[in-house]
């Protein structure tokens, strides 16, 4: 049997292996070695090689299978935030070679916290400021305006190993497509045992580790897009501190009835109570006003004061339907507070108005925008043409609210500057419970706002201030007169209480909102007389914008019934032809009846 030639064979590798014959040459020639020899072993080596890394992995799939424990958390759930922030924290985070960087607090998150949540370090830089110190030498030096967020590290995508708690722990990110536009994290924790109580006591661990970051603040959700097919869902958006309830300038026995009615429905007992008498546990709150009288900053402070969570729905959202709004209070907690701001403003259907859609073609879940309530004749002209999004309707929303299917235990607030605008179906009992009215600042609430604004406060940093500021003055000013700004006044409780009162007694009651007179304080906040000097000038300069403010809404108004009545007009004209076409059709119909 005739083997083939060295040439022959070197031809057949250079086929296989390109660059074999050129590397062939040079052995031959520097180390006088034949590689068409050697070929063989290196490709028996090779093909053991890659099959022992095939049974190695097969073999580790099966262990990890079958003798381990794994928990997959998706980047959609909130455990997933608790589990990133935990890595964070761990040392093997800062020493694995491959990991992730970001300034964010969550970590991959595509909704990212507001910077309330992450650990606060102005007493730093409160106590870091000298006397002597104006505000420009402080804020060079302590380079404040630039200041960077603290870093924080995880594991990147792929596998990494770790020992927790004695345990060797394996970690694995992925990235999954999904029907969004962007893929979704995914993350599997293994550990030897199939006994889970384990992996259960390292994610207790790190909902405890992220849940003692925000500490006794009040956590508020919004209603985001989901994906993968999801409508909408919980996002978390913002973590502030609690506001104290002394803050909210409302009467005293009203804050107090709704305190305890809330307590009252919270009580352990209430829900057995509820139950036993066949009544749906739920409890529902109109807050109803003019803007900024503080009907949102109750619905925090009642949150703070009694450590619920808030959530928060836009109904004038597009991404908004009737099924999603139905998901999100089905994914509610048995204890929190949901928010409907401005529910006036919403455009919900009424079913007067759905008829008026039918009859124009157009699908009754409609939410119709205020705008287009307004201008009715055009909007019936235009419905017809314009493709309609989706939306909310008031049933639907009666539904999620008060309905078969409607979830129990949760606390809803819905807030208005119009309550005369709501459909009664709304404010029937069931769903209302309670009403809290909110007027104009009275004499009572300006004193309690002034004195809450300059009564000494633990926790005030005191330092010196210059005579400019306790005169009150906000002129410009060389450097030499612009000293440190004091967080506190050298005027006795006894003196800001008279001067509160007579601060009340300048101001008319009944007229101007607290909000405004909290702004016009907070300008002069570092000086009490200057701000109890300056409020008839403060109060005459308002009355003069406010008069512009009304004079240009009263044009408005009389532009906007005049297109109405134009609109109107062009309507019933409209109609009027219909009729007159009908009336022909209906004679024509009639004569050839008659022949």
């Amino acid at each position: 049997m005739a083997f083939p030639s060295t040439m022959a064979m070197d031809s057949l590798f250079e086929t296989y292996i390109p660059g074999f014959s050129i590397a062939s040459k040079i052995f031959a020639s520097v180390f006088h070695i034949d590689l068409s020899n050697y070929v063989q072993y290196l490709i028996g080596t090779a093909a053991i090689f890659v099959a022992a890394k095939y049974v190695i992995e097969a073999a580790g799939s099966i262990i990890w299978y079958y003798l381990a424990s794994t928990v997959d958390v998706d980047m959609d759930d909130e455990a997933y935030s608790y589990i990133v922030y935990w890595l964070s924290q761990q040392r093997f985070s800062n020493n694995t070679a491959n990991f992730t960087v970001t300034s964010r607090a969550d970590l991959d998150r595509s909704h990212n916290y507001d910077s309330d949540s992450e650990k606060d370090d102005d007493d730093v830089y409160d106590s870091d400021i000298g006397s002597d110190e104006d505000f420009d030498t402080y804020w060079k030096r302590t380079n404040r305006g630039g200041k960077t967020k603290r870093l924080n590290y995880a594991p990147s995508q792929g596998n990494h190993y770790f020992r927790y708690a004695g345990r060797f722990i394996k970690l694995e990110r992925t990235k999954q497509r999904s029907n969004s536009w962007a893929a979704l994290d995914h993350m599997a924790i293994s550990c030897f045992g199939r006994d889970t109580a384990f992996l259960k006591g390292l994610l207790d661990d790190a909902q405890q580790a992220f849940l003692k970051r925000d500490g006794d603040r009040t956590i508020i959700y919004r209603a985001a897009r989901g994906s993968e097919g999801q409508d909408v869902i919980w996002s978390r958006c913002m973590a502030r501190h609690p506001r104290p309830m002394s803050t909210v300038m409302l009467d005293k026995n009203q804050k107090e009835n709704f305190l305890n009615d809330l307590k009252e429905y919270l009580h352990p007992f209430s829900k057995r109570w509820y139950s036993n008498r066949g009544i749906p546990y739920r409890r529902g709150y109109l807050f109803s006003g003019p803007p900024g009288c503080g009907k949102t900053s109750l619905c925090f402070a009642a949150a703070g004061e009694l450590g619920l969570k808030i959530y928060i729905v836009d109904l004038n959202s597009r991404n908004l339907t009737e099924e999603g709004l139905a998901s999100l209070f089905s994914s509610l907690p048995t204890r929190c507070m949901v928010l409907l701001e401005d529910i006036d403003t919403a455009g919900l259907i009424t079913n007067k108005r759905a008829a008026e859609i039918n009859d124009n073609n157009a699908p009754a879940s409609v939410a119709v925008s205020p705008e287009s309530l307004v201008k009715g004749g055009k909007s019936r002209k235009s419905s017809s043409n314009e493709q309609p999004r989706p939306g909310v309707s008031l049933s639907g929303l009666l539904n999620t609210i008060d309905g078969i299917a409607s979830s129990e235990g949760r606390i809803l607030i819905m807030t208005t500057n119009h309550m005369e605008n709501l459909d009664p179906a709304l404010l029937r009992p069931g769903r209302v419970d309670m009403t809290v009215h909110f007027e104009y600042a009275a004499t009572n609430t300006i004193q309690d706002l002034y004195r809450a604004i300059y009564t000494k406060v633990d926790g005030d940093i005191k330092y010196s201030t210059s005579k400019r500021f306790q005169n009150g003055s906000t002129k410009p000013s060389t450097q030499a007169q612009t000293k440190s700004i004091t967080q506190s006044n050298n005027f006795s409780p006894e003196e800001i209480d008279s001067f509160a009162q007579d601060f009340a007694s300048r101001i008319p009651a009944g007229k101007y909102t607290p909000a405004e007179i909290q702004g016009y304080l907070l300008r002069h906040k570092h000086s009490p007389r200057g701000a109890l000097d300056g409020v008839e000038e403060w109060m005459k300069n308002f009355n003069h914008e406010s008069s512009r403010s009304d004079a240009t809404r009263r044009i408005k108004s009389t532009i906007r019934k005049s297109s109405e009545e134009e609109e109107k007009e062009e309507v019933d004209n409209d109609d009027d032809d219909d009729d007159d076409d009908e009336d022909e059709d209906d004679d024509d119909y009639s004569g050839s009846d008659e022949h």
